[in-house]
Protein backbone atom coordinates (compact mmCIF):
# COMPACT_ATOMS: atom_id res chain seq x y z
CA UNK A 1 0.00 0.00 0.00
CA UNK A 2 1.28 3.35 -1.49
CA UNK A 3 1.06 5.83 1.70
CA UNK A 4 1.27 10.01 1.34
CA UNK A 5 1.56 12.02 4.77
CA UNK A 6 1.13 15.56 4.14
CA UNK A 7 1.69 18.36 7.20
CA UNK A 8 0.98 21.00 8.52
CA UNK A 9 -0.68 22.40 5.72
CA UNK A 10 -0.63 26.17 6.83
CA UNK A 11 -2.49 28.79 5.28
CA UNK A 12 -3.71 29.71 1.44
CA UNK A 13 -0.17 29.19 0.12
CA UNK A 14 0.17 25.87 1.74
CA UNK A 15 -3.37 24.90 0.40
CA UNK A 16 -2.76 26.21 -3.14
CA UNK A 17 0.09 24.27 -3.10
CA UNK A 18 -1.26 20.90 -1.82
CA UNK A 19 -4.35 21.61 -4.50
CA UNK A 20 -2.07 21.54 -7.17
CA UNK A 21 0.08 19.22 -6.49
CA UNK A 22 -1.79 16.19 -5.09
CA UNK A 23 -3.37 15.15 -8.15
CA UNK A 24 -0.25 14.86 -10.00
CA UNK A 25 1.65 12.99 -7.10
CA UNK A 26 -1.98 10.62 -6.41
CA UNK A 27 -0.93 9.44 -10.26
CA UNK A 28 2.61 9.56 -10.77
CA UNK A 29 3.46 7.46 -7.51
CA UNK A 30 0.25 5.26 -7.94
CA UNK A 31 -1.18 6.32 -4.16
CA UNK A 32 -3.72 4.36 -2.46
CA UNK A 33 -4.40 6.67 0.52
CA UNK A 34 -3.53 10.69 0.91
CA UNK A 35 -4.00 12.05 4.64
CA UNK A 36 -3.31 15.42 5.31
CA UNK A 37 -2.75 17.36 8.68
CA UNK A 38 -4.99 20.30 8.02
CA UNK A 39 -5.44 22.07 11.22
CA UNK A 40 -3.71 25.17 10.45
CA UNK A 41 -4.90 25.29 7.23
CA UNK A 42 -7.78 28.60 7.57
CA UNK A 43 -4.73 30.88 8.15
CA UNK A 44 -2.96 28.67 11.57
CA UNK A 45 -6.17 28.68 12.97
CA UNK A 46 -8.11 25.67 11.97
CA UNK A 47 -10.26 24.57 9.39
CA UNK A 48 -13.49 25.36 7.51
CA UNK A 49 -15.82 23.82 5.72
CA UNK A 50 -15.06 24.96 2.49
CA UNK A 51 -11.30 24.60 3.11
CA UNK A 52 -11.96 20.66 3.40
CA UNK A 53 -14.15 20.11 0.72
CA UNK A 54 -11.56 21.54 -1.14
CA UNK A 55 -8.73 19.48 0.14
CA UNK A 56 -10.92 16.48 -0.19
CA UNK A 57 -11.61 17.72 -3.94
CA UNK A 58 -7.74 17.97 -4.32
CA UNK A 59 -7.47 14.01 -3.74
CA UNK A 60 -7.03 13.48 0.11
CA UNK A 61 -8.58 10.45 1.56
CA UNK A 62 -8.60 11.88 5.70
CA UNK A 63 -7.97 15.06 6.82
CA UNK A 64 -6.62 14.95 10.31
CA UNK A 65 -7.07 17.86 13.49
CA UNK A 66 -4.79 18.53 16.12
CA UNK A 67 -5.05 21.48 18.83
CA UNK A 68 -6.17 23.85 16.73
CA UNK A 69 -9.12 21.94 15.59
CA UNK A 70 -12.44 23.86 16.18
CA UNK A 71 -10.28 27.47 16.27
CA UNK A 72 -13.11 28.34 13.53
CA UNK A 73 -16.52 27.09 15.52
CA UNK A 74 -18.55 26.21 12.47
CA UNK A 75 -15.76 23.01 12.74
CA UNK A 76 -18.07 21.81 15.97
CA UNK A 77 -20.59 21.12 13.20
CA UNK A 78 -19.38 20.53 10.28
CA UNK A 79 -17.29 17.55 11.64
CA UNK A 80 -20.19 15.33 11.78
CA UNK A 81 -20.98 15.19 8.35
CA UNK A 82 -17.61 14.20 7.26
CA UNK A 83 -16.30 11.28 8.40
CA UNK A 84 -13.07 11.49 6.74
CA UNK A 85 -12.56 14.62 8.93
CA UNK A 86 -10.42 13.20 12.21
CA UNK A 87 -9.56 15.17 15.48
CA UNK A 88 -7.43 13.19 17.66
CA UNK A 89 -8.59 10.69 19.78
CA UNK A 90 -7.34 12.11 22.66
CA UNK A 91 -9.66 14.29 22.87
CA UNK A 92 -12.36 14.29 26.16
CA UNK A 93 -15.22 11.89 25.40
CA UNK A 94 -18.45 13.97 24.36
CA UNK A 95 -16.32 16.03 21.94
CA UNK A 96 -18.12 16.42 18.49
CA UNK A 97 -16.15 14.34 15.25
CA UNK A 98 -14.46 11.45 15.22
CA UNK A 99 -11.55 10.07 17.14
CA UNK A 100 -10.18 7.62 14.32
CA UNK A 101 -12.20 6.53 11.37
CA UNK A 102 -12.50 3.21 9.05
CA UNK A 103 -11.87 4.41 5.39
CA UNK A 104 -11.49 2.25 2.46
CA UNK A 105 -9.34 3.14 -0.26
CA UNK A 106 -9.89 3.57 -4.32
CA UNK A 107 -8.65 -0.22 -4.02
CA UNK A 108 -11.45 -1.14 -1.47
CA UNK A 109 -8.43 -1.72 1.12
CA UNK A 110 -9.62 -0.39 4.84
CA UNK A 111 -7.78 1.56 6.32
CA UNK A 112 -7.85 2.71 10.50
CA UNK A 113 -6.63 5.87 11.18
CA UNK A 114 -5.89 7.22 14.64
CA UNK A 115 -5.18 10.97 14.11
CA UNK A 116 -2.25 12.40 15.94
CA UNK A 117 -2.52 12.68 19.59
CA UNK A 118 -0.11 14.18 22.25
CA UNK A 119 1.50 11.03 21.98
CA UNK A 120 1.19 8.39 18.92
CA UNK A 121 -0.82 8.64 15.18
CA UNK A 122 -1.51 5.28 13.68
CA UNK A 123 -2.25 4.35 10.51
CA UNK A 124 -3.55 0.34 9.94
CA UNK A 125 -4.43 -1.30 7.06
CA UNK A 126 -4.49 -5.02 6.28
CA UNK A 127 -1.24 -5.50 5.04
CA UNK A 128 0.64 -1.99 6.52
CA UNK A 129 0.95 -0.11 10.08
CA UNK A 130 2.38 3.61 10.05
CA UNK A 131 3.30 4.22 13.60
CA UNK A 132 4.58 7.74 14.61
CA UNK A 133 6.61 7.95 17.49
CA UNK A 134 8.36 11.12 19.11
CA UNK A 135 10.70 9.16 20.70
CA UNK A 136 11.53 6.70 17.41
CA UNK A 137 10.24 8.93 14.90
CA UNK A 138 8.30 7.02 12.02
CA UNK A 139 7.79 3.48 11.18
CA UNK A 140 6.01 1.46 8.41
CA UNK A 141 5.71 -2.14 9.31
CA UNK A 142 4.13 -4.75 7.69
CA UNK A 143 1.39 -5.47 9.80
CA UNK A 144 0.49 -8.65 12.38
CA UNK A 145 3.87 -9.41 13.48
CA UNK A 146 4.20 -8.00 16.80
CA UNK A 147 6.19 -5.85 19.16
CA UNK A 148 5.42 -4.20 22.33
CA UNK A 149 3.14 -1.09 21.87
CA UNK A 150 1.72 1.67 23.42
CA UNK A 151 -1.42 0.86 25.50
CA UNK A 152 -4.81 1.03 23.44
CA UNK A 153 -2.67 0.09 20.06
CA UNK A 154 -2.38 -2.56 17.99
CA UNK A 155 1.35 -4.38 17.86
CA UNK A 156 2.23 -3.80 14.99
CA UNK A 157 5.38 -5.75 13.44
CA UNK A 158 9.43 -6.39 13.65
CA UNK A 159 10.67 -5.40 10.92
CA UNK A 160 10.49 -1.37 9.97
CA UNK A 161 11.67 1.30 7.87
CA UNK A 162 12.91 4.26 10.08
CA UNK A 163 12.98 8.42 9.91
CA UNK A 164 12.20 11.22 10.73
Amino acid sequence: MRLLFLGDIVGRSGRKAVVDALPGLRRRYALDFVIINGENSAGGFGITEAILEELIGAGADAVTLGNHAFDQKDALVFIERFPQLIRPINYPKGTPGRGASLIKTQGGADVLHHPPSQYYSLVESTRWTWRTQPATGHQLEPAGARHPGPAGYRDGAVTRLQGR
